[in-house]
């Protein structure tokens, strides 16, 4: 479920963002929104870390840009990550005609910081979770 919410976002959009599966590929994870991530629960306590976000900064807005308009976007959101633990992933929608996004999940950042984030590369929602915590949906409008 969205964490916010009276929202600019359509609707349709939303139910789009909350059937998406957020996949990290190394460890291999699959985040749904609404479910505990108990692989992600382990990763968390092994780097004494409480608190993650899913971060993509392809697309924003939901307005398709270019390959390489997106590839120089994650190139800028990783060097802001500096000093973060970062594993790289990829949100995969249900529409087919929409091309998976690739992503961060970010371990140890704080939600205010995760949706700072998140609005600096012009993302209507990200996605967060916490130690034993089932995953959510942030809305960002």
């Amino acid at each position: 479920m969205p964490t916010k919410s009276k929202s600019a976002i359509d609707s349709e959009l939303v139910k789009a963002y909350a059937e998406t599966v957020f996949h990290v590929f190394n460890p291999s994870i699959e985040i749904r929104i609404g479910t505990q991530q108990p692989l992600l629960d382990k990763l968390l306590a092994k780097q004494s870390c409480s608190q993650w976000a899913f971060i993509t900064p392809y697309n924003p807005a939901s307005v398709l840009l270019s390959d390489a308009e997106n590839k120089e976007r994650m190139v800028q959101l990783l060097a802001d990550l500096k000093g973060y633990t970062c594993h790289q992933g990829e949100g995969r929608g249900t529409d087919p005609a929409w091309l998976p996004e690739q992503s961060v999940l970010i371990l140890g950042i704080s939600q205010a910081k995760a949706n700072k984030l998140g609005r600096a590369y012009g993302q209507l929602a990200i996605v967060t979770g916490s130690i034993n915590k089932s995953a959510r949906l942030v809305l960002l409008q």
